[in-house]
């Protein structure tokens, strides 16, 4: 993982842990590295605060997800 992922993974979390400091999260190392936290837990996110996640490289489909 380059720095610059690194840094759009810890970015994206300390966007997240505004919302709920003490989240929930899943991590598998199988094939990718992957970590997941529940969307509903962040059911108050606003817009902007989305929109960066997904410019960070998160994705969202239920949760909210980084893998690379």
């Amino acid at each position: 993982m380059s720095k610059h992922e690194v840094d759009n993974l810890i970015t994206g979390l300390e966007i997240l842990k505004r919302y709920k400091p003490s989240m929930a999260t899943y991590g598998s190392g199988r094939a990718r590295k992957t970590l997941e936290t529940q969307e509903e837990e962040f059911g108050g996110i606003s817009p902007r605060d989305r929109a960066h996640l997904l410019e960070l490289g998160w994705e969202t489909n239920g949760a909210f997800g980084w893998r690379k």
